[in-house]
């Protein structure tokens, strides 16, 4: 029979097991391969994520803040980060490859953020309110990285030096 992953093995790819270790391996990356102030720029984008949050999570379990009507309790941190780390990945790979292979890799990122926001609902994990603001966070940092920071950053590192790392934390670091 065919294997089919269940949503249990899809949201793991958007666990801190994989997103911390992906996110220092951008982070040193654009720091070689660009200069420092991109490694600095990119890594302080993810803690604005973080912080954002940390502080909903804070004002909800802390002090029982939510939005009852949408169901909006606890924003998904899965979704906002996997939206920003593999975006990030695949824009920055995706502009030193054939036109063809990139737009095959956008397509398969699309999939797996998507993937993973779904996973998320289907285990029960947050609310669809929870997963869109999630979704909303990631594609704003993300936006601004890709509009104001990324476009003055050129590489002298060949992309396989960020691609090659990537694909081998996701290897040994899934499941952990």
């Amino acid at each position: 029979s065919d294997f089919i992953p269940s949503w249990w093995q899809i949201t793991l790819m958007g666990e801190p097991t994989l997103m911390i270790p992906l996110s220092l391996m951008i982070i040193f990356w654009l720091r070689s391969a660009c200069g420092p102030k991109f490694g600095l720029w990119w890594g302080s984008l993810l803690l604005i994520i973080v912080a954002i949050l940390a502080s909903q999570k804070i004002l909800y379990y802390a002090f029982g803040l939510s939005l009852e009507r949408i169901e909006l309790y606890s924003v998904s941190g899965h979704a906002a980060i996997s939206l920003y780390v593999y975006g990030s990945l695949g824009v920055i790979i995706g502009r030193y490859i054939h036109p063809f292979l990139r737009v095959l890799l956008w397509l398969g990122t699309l999939a797996l953020i998507g993937g993973i926001a779904i996973s998320r609902l289907n285990i029960d994990a947050h609310r669809p309110a929870e997963i869109i603001l999630g979704l909303i966070i990631g594609s704003v940092v993300l936006i601004v990285f890709l509009r104001f920071i990324w476009p003055k950053a050129s590489s002298w590192l060949p992309i396989w030096t960020l691609a090659l790392p990537s694909l081998l934390i996701i290897l040994v670091f899934y499941g952990h």
